[in-house]
C-alpha cells in the first residue's frame, strides 16, 4: 500500500509542479517497513486509506496553486500528523511554509523530509535555499556536504549536475 501511495503522490507532484518526480519506482521505505516503523501510523487508526491521503495531498497542492496558503497549510500540517513518514508531505509543508514567509519553519520541514528521504536532490536544494535566505551560510555548506554523501543514491544526480554546480557557485563564491 505504501508503494502505490507514493507513486500516486509522485505522479501528482510532477503534474502540478512540472518538476521531475522525487519518488522512484522502488519502495522508498523498505528499511523502515522491515523495522516495523509503519505498523501504526495515525492514519491507520483513523481508518484512512492511502487513496484518502492522496486526495488530501492533491487538495493541498491545488490550494497552494490557487494561493490559498492558509488552507493548504492546514492540510499539509494534518498530512504530516496522519502519515509522518512521508517525505512528500514534509516537502509540501516546507513549500507552503516558505510561501507563507516562514523560512525557518520551512527549513525544519525540509530537514524532516531529508531524514526520511536522503536521496532527493530537490530537498537539499530547498534546504540550502532556506539556509541562505536566513544567512546561515555554514549550515548551507553542511547541507551541501550531506547531499554529496548521497550523490550515488540520488536518482537524478548526474542528470542534474548543472544544478549542483549552480549550488556550488552560490555557496563558495559568497
Amino acid at each position: 500500500m505504501v508503494n502505490s501511495f507514493h507513486k500516486k503522490v509522485a505522479s501528482k507532484r510532477s503534474q502540478t509542479t512540472g518538476k521531475k518526480s522525487r519518488v522512484r519506482e522502488k519502495n522508498l521505505f523498505r528499511k523502515e517497513e522491515r523495522a516495523g516503523a509503519f505498523d501504526h501510523v495515525p492514519a491507520d487508526y483513523l481508518g484512512l486509506t492511502s487513496h484518502a491521503l492522496v486526495e488530501l495531498y492533491e487538495k493541498a497542492i491545488a490550494l497552494l496553486e490557487l494561493r490559498e496558503i492558509k488552507e493548504s497549510l492546514k492540510i499539509f500540517n494534518l498530512l504530516t500528523l496522519l502519515h509522518p513518514y512521508s517525505s512528500d508531505f514534509w516537502y509540501g509543508l516546507g513549500q507552503v511554509l516558505r510561501e507563507d514567509g516562514g523560512v525557518q519553519e520551512a527549513l525544519k520541514a525540509y530537514a524532516m523530509a531529508e531524514m526520511i528521504d536522503p536521496d532527493c536532490l530537490d530537498i537539499y536544494e530547498e534546504e540550502i535555499d532556506c539556509c541562505l535566505a536566513l544567512q546561515k551560510d555554514e549550515e548551507a555548506c553542511r547541507v551541501y556536504k550531506r547531499m554529496l554523501l548521497h550523490k550515488k543514491t540520488i536518482v537524478d544526480f548526474e542528470e542534474r549536475k548543472d544544478e549542483v554546480k549552480d549550488i556550488e557557485k552560490v555557496l563558495f563564491l559568497k
